[in-house]
C-alpha cells in the first residue's frame, strides 16, 4: 500500500476514525460533547479572571494556568492526535494548523509570565471544539439517508464494483465504515500557512514591533487560515447530495457524474444494449402443484438445447448454472437429482421449432418420472393453448402478472397439461447514474439533483475561497485577534455544512 505523503492511501490512513476529530460516528460525538462541555467550564473563568480587572489579583496567573492548561491539552487532544498522526506520515492537514496554533498560544503564554494571555488557547480550543461538534452534527444529519440504505442491507456479500471498482463481493454488515473522500487542498495550503505564520513574527519584529503582537498576529494567520471550510465545499455537498438521492431512487457513482449531467439537454432511451443488458436471464420458474420448478426448467433447458433463439439459449444456460450436475449445451445432459426428473438431451427427438412460437419435442428418458417419449412443448401460452394445451387459470394469471411487470413468460407444458413457467427478464445494466426505482421518468429529477449539489459545490467553494483570500492579509496586519480569527473559522465551516444541507429539501 502507498503511504507516501498526499498519496489517497495516505490521507485515508490519516483520516481514520482515530485520526480525525471530525470523523461522524456516535462515539466521536460523544467524545467531542464531553470535551467541550469541559473546555467551557474551565474557560469562563479564565476568561473572566483575564479580561476584568475587579478580577485581575496577585496569583491570578497560576489560577489561569491551572484551569487552562487542561484546556490546550486534554481538551484540545483530538486535535493534536490528528496532527502527530500526519507528521508521523510526513503529511499536513487542517489539524495542523489547529494543533500549532493552540500550542503556540500555549508556549508563549507560558514563556511570557506574568504578562499571561492564557485565555487565547482556552478560547481557542473551546471555540474550535465548539465548531466541530456541530459540524459533526450537521454531517450526521447528511448522511442519515445513505446510512439508512445501508441498514436494509442486513450483512452479507456485496459486490461494490460499482463504488470502488473492486470486481471481487466485500462483506459488509450494519455499522461498516464507509471511507470518505479527502479534499487534498490541504496538502498544498498548510504548508503555505505554515510558512506565512513563521514569515508574520519576523516581518513585525523588523518593522520594529514588539514580540508581543508580532507572536498574536502569526497565531492568528494560523488559526483563520485554516482550510477546513475549504476541504469540506465539495465533499460535504456530495455526502447530502447523493443521499438525497438514494431516498429518491436515485444513485450517483462519482462526482465525474455532476460535471457530464451539465451537458445533458435530451435524453434518448433504447430497449436493449443502453438501459438494459441486451442479454435475457432467467430471473424466476412458476410451477403448478405437484410439480417442482426445478422439473421445470429441466424439461425446458433440454428441448431449448437444440435452439439457437436468444431465449433458448437464456433457458439452457439457467438450467445449466442452476440444476446439479448440469453442464450446458445442446447434445450434453442435464440432470435433477433426487426424485426429480433427469433428461439426456440426446434423447430429444423430433425437435421442432415454430418460429415466433416455441419449440416441441418429444423427450426420452430411462427416468420413470416423465416416462418414456412424452412430447414437451415451450413457447408463448397463446401457442400452447392453440396446440391444444390445458392451462391452468391460476399459472396463466402468474405469468400474465410477470408480463405486465416487464417479464417474459415462455410456458412449459407435458402430456398435454401446462406444467410451469419460466420468467425471462433483459437486467438493467448499472452506469453512473442508477435509477432504483425503475422508473424511467426520474431520469430528470437525476439530472436536476446533479446540477443542484454542483451548484451548491460552487457556493461552498466561492465563500471558503473568499473567506481565506480575505481573512488572512488582516490577520497578518494584526488586524484579527485570535479567539475571533478561531471563531471566525468555525463558523465558515459551520457556513458550508449548513448550505449544503439545503440538499436535503430538494424534491
Amino acid at each position: 500500500m502507498n503511504l507516501a505523503p498526499g498519496s489517497p492511501h495516505a490521507e485515508a490512513a490519516l483520516l481514520s476514525d482515530d485520526g480525525d476529530a471530525s470523523v461522524p460516528t456516535d462515539a466521536r460525538g460523544t467524545d467531542l460533547l464531553r470535551r467541550l462541555r469541559v473546555s467551557a467550564v474551565l474557560t469562563v473563568p479564565v476568561l473572566l479572571l483575564s479580561t476584568i480587572p475587579a478580577l485581575q489579583l496577585p496569583g491570578r496567573q497560576w489560577v489561569v494556568t491551572a484551569l487552562a492548561l487542561p484546556v490546550a491539552t486534554w481538551a484540545a487532544w483530538p486535535f493534536h492526535r490528528a496532527a502527530a498522526r500526519a507528521a508521523r506520515h510526513g503529511a499536513a492537514t487542517t489539524d495542523t494548523l489547529v494543533s500549532t496554533g493552540i500550542i503556540a498560544a500555549t508556549g508563549w503564554s507560558l514563556w511570557a509570565l506574568p504578562e499571561l494571555s492564557l485565555e487565547v488557547a482556552a478560547v481557542l480550543t473551546t471555540v474550535l471544539l465548539a465548531g466541530r461538534y456541530a459540524e459533526h452534527r450537521s454531517r450526521r444529519r447528511a448522511g442519515d439517508a445513505l446510512r439508512t440504505l445501508l441498514d436494509l442491507e442486513g450483512s452479507g456479500a456485496v459486490d461494490a464494483s460499482l463504488l470502488t471498482g473492486e470486481p471481487v463481493p466485500v462483506d459488509v454488515a450494519p455499522g461498516s465504515d464507509v471511507q470518505r473522500l479527502v479534499d487534498r487542498v490541504s496538502t498544498v495550503l498548510v504548508p503555505i500557512v505554515l510558512v506565512l505564520a513563521v514569515a508574520t513574527p519576523v516581518a513585525w519584529l523588523v518593522s520594529g514591533a514588539g514580540a508581543q503582537p508580532a507572536f498574536t498576529a502569526a497565531v492568528a494567520v494560523l488559526i483563520i487560515a485554516c482550510p477546513r471550510a475549504l476541504a469540506l465545499a465539495a465533499p460535504i455537498a456530495l455526502l447530502v447530495g447523493t443521499g438525497r438521492g438514494a431516498q429518491l431512487g436515485v444513485l450517483v457513482k462519482g462526482p465525474h457524474v455532476l460535471g457530464q449531467t451539465r451537458q445533458v439537454d435530451t435524453v434518448v432511451l433504447d430497449t436493449t444494449g443502453t438501459v438494459t443488458a441486451g442479454r435475457m436471464r432467467v430471473d424466476d420458474v412458476l410451477a403448478v402443484e405437484g410439480t417442482t420448478p426445478e422439473e421445470v426448467l429441466a424439461v425446458a433447458g433440454a428441448v431449448e438445447g437444440l435452439s439457437e433463439h436468444p431465449i433458448a439459449r437464456a433457458i439452457v444456460a439457467a438450467a445449466a448454472e442452476r440444476l446439479p450436475g448440469s453442464t450446458e449445451g445442446g447434445g450434453e445432459e442435464i440432470r435433477v437429482g433426487g426424485d426429480g426428473v433427469v433428461v439426456g438431451s440426446a434423447q430429444v427427438l423430433d425437435f421442432h421449432d415454430e418460429a415466433g412460437s416455441g419449440v416441441s419435442g418429444v423427450v426420452r428418458t430411462a427416468h420413470s418420472g416423465l416416462g418414456l417419449g412424452r412430447r414437451v412443448l415451450v413457447g408463448r401460452p397463446a401457442w400452447l393453448r392453440a396446440e391444444g394445451t390445458t392451462v391452468e387459470t391460476g399459472l396463466a394469471a402468474r405469468g400474465a402478472a410477470a408480463e405486465a411487470q416487464g417479464g417474459t413468460a415462455v410456458m412449459v407444458a407435458w402430456n398435454g397439461v401446462a406444467r410451469g413457467v419460466v420468467v425471462l427478464r433483459d437486467p438493467v445494466e448499472a452506469t453512473d447514474l442508477t435509477l432504483v426505482r425503475g422508473d424511467l421518468r426520474s431520469a430528470g429529477q437525476a439530472i436536476r439533483l446533479s446540477r443542484a449539489t454542483l451548484r451548491v459545490i460552487r457556493q461552498n467553494l466561492f465563500w471558503a475561497s473568499a473567506y481565506n483570500v480575505a481573512a488572512i492579509p488582516l490577520a497578518a496586519l494584526g488586524l484579527v485577534d485570535p479567539m475571533i480569527a478561531g471563531a471566525a473559522t468555525a463558523f465558515s465551516s459551520f457556513l458550508v455544512v449548513a448550505n449544503s444541507l439545503r440538499l436535503r429539501r430538494f424534491a
